[in-house]
């Protein structure tokens, strides 16, 4: 098989990202998709760039709230 450009591969996330950066008046979004052992995709948009430093505090309050939804939602989590 013929290998995939990576950039082709998520291009449709990234012009989605670009979309949703327009249309809120957010400052900016990265998007980093990484496998155990290499880095796949980068891309920023607006002010953000993969490696602009965001305090951690920030940028894990919505990974919580995803994960606590998922265990909720199959059951393994009762709230």
């Amino acid at each position: 098989p013929r290998p995939v450009d990576p950039g082709a591969r998520f291009a449709p996330l990234a012009a989605a990202m670009e979309r949703t950066v327009a249309s809120t008046g957010v400052r900016g979004a990265a998007l980093v998709v990484v496998t155990r052992d290499s880095v796949l995709f980068t891309q920023g948009v607006g002010d953000l760039t993969p490696s602009t430093p965001v305090p951690i505090a920030s940028a894990t309050k919505w990974l919580a709230g995803l994960v606590i939804a998922g265990l909720a939602a199959e059951g393994t989590l009762p709230l």
